[in-house]
């Protein structure tokens, strides 16, 4: 499990949260369950946050939870 303290909206940790599954993927391969759990305040915009994660968000990182292949 990684967790995302202080999310906003995602964009700032998006390259972390991409190479610690790659890094999780490599090390134990794809059939390993990896959950990335966001925090922050229940004001916060989390529309954005779900939207970047799944990659519907125009953002320079690609999200880890986009294809690769």
């Amino acid at each position: 499990m990684i967790i995302d303290f202080g999310t906003a909206d995602a964009g700032t940790s998006m390259p972390l949260m991409n190479a610690v599954v790659a890094q999780v993927r490599a090390a134990e391969g794809q059939a390993t369950p990896i959950v990335i759990g966001y925090e922050d305040q229940t004001n916060n915009d989390w529309n954005s946050v779900f939207r970047r994660v799944h990659g519907l968000l125009p953002s320079p990182v690609k999200s880890y939870m986009q294809d690769e292949t």
